[in-house]
């Protein structure tokens, strides 16, 4: 499986390669064990206040579908959003991120 080279994404200095590899490791949850699952899902995490506000939009949009695959991820992943701090971004971006936010914390409750 490729969830190793889908993980080493997650470093890259290039904002869209990062982006690629959340997309990937969320695409792919479903074959992901729970126990590889928890080794990578804090890494994933850190990328929801990532430096850059399009891919943190992006790996907050992408939750739901983890938790649809792995639901025993949902504890974590609230709690992580419920973290978030968004002073690092410009006024205009804090605000479509905190809306993300909350529209995946109000998928993830649904379920």
């Amino acid at each position: 499986m490729f969830v190793p080279h889908f993980y080493e994404l997650l470093d890259s200095k290039r904002s869209y390669v990062r982006t690629r590899g959340i997309i990937l490791l969320a695409a792919n949850a479903k074959w992901i064990s729970e126990k590889e699952l928890e080794r990578i899902l804090p890494k994933l995490l850190e990328h929801i206040a990532d430096p850059k506000p399009i891919t943190a939009r992006q790996c907050i949009q992408c939750l739901p579908q983890i938790v649809d695959e792995k639901p025993v991820t949902a504890p974590a992943i609230v709690a992580a959003l419920r973290q978030v701090k968004l002073t690092g971004y410009q006024e205009s971006m804090q605000k479509l991120v905190a809306q993300d936010i909350q529209q995946v914390l109000r998928q993830i409750q649904k379920n």
